[in-house]
């Protein structure tokens, strides 16, 4: 079972937003720790690094690692 619950739906906006900028398709890992991201753009000149770990959320469980997109 996967469960992340923001404060608003706005901090989930942005960061979409942000990735949708630069990446095509975005596949996130979720685990314990919490969600992380890792893609380059099509030409290769920018890397979008993402970790937003699970002490962020207003909840957060995670009962075993995998990917979404």
């Amino acid at each position: 079972m996967f469960l992340a619950k923001s404060a608003t739906a706005s901090e989930w906006k942005a960061v979409s937003s942000a990735i949708k900028t630069l990446v095509e398709e975005a596949t996130f890992d979720a685990t314990n720790e919490g969600l992380t991201f890792r893609a380059m753009d099509p030409s290769h000149v920018a890397l979008v690094d993402l970790l937003w770990p699970s002490v962020a959320f207003e909840s957060y469980q995670c009962e075993k690692p995998f990917k979404f997109s």
